[in-house]
């Protein structure tokens, strides 16, 4: 590699973490956003958050040793996604619109 292919790279490097900052910045705005209303956590965060944490059983532990764990795993995740989904009464055409949007805003 010449020094002209390793400035690239660390320039393609520095935009892929500006990119990855950028989207974690904005993540953390929208959840600021929805549970926060800047300060306190709004009124109704605290009751959708107690049911997701419910729901997760995150104040137990879920871990069982078996083989099959990576895929428990995988599916528990996407248990809380069809979860939020039904909370939400989103079906999927309204999802994939709100995910598009989400894309589009941080190609932006």
């Amino acid at each position: 590699m010449s020094l002209r292919d390793d400035a690239e790279a660390v320039a393609q490097r520095v935009r892929d973490l500006r990119s990855i900052i950028r989207r974690k910045a904005d993540r953390y705005a929208s959840y600021a956003a929805l549970f926060k209303r800047d300060g306190p956590l709004a009124g109704s965060a605290g009751i959708v958050l107690d049911d997701i944490a419910a729901f997760c059983m995150a104040d137990t532990t879920t871990y069982r040793r078996d083989a099959r764990d990576e895929i428990l795993i995988m599916e528990g995740r996407r248990q809380v996604w069809l979860h939020l989904q039904e909370r939400l009464r989103l079906n999927g055409q309204q999802l994939e619109a709100l995910r598009r949007e989400l894309r589009e805003t941080e190609d932006e």
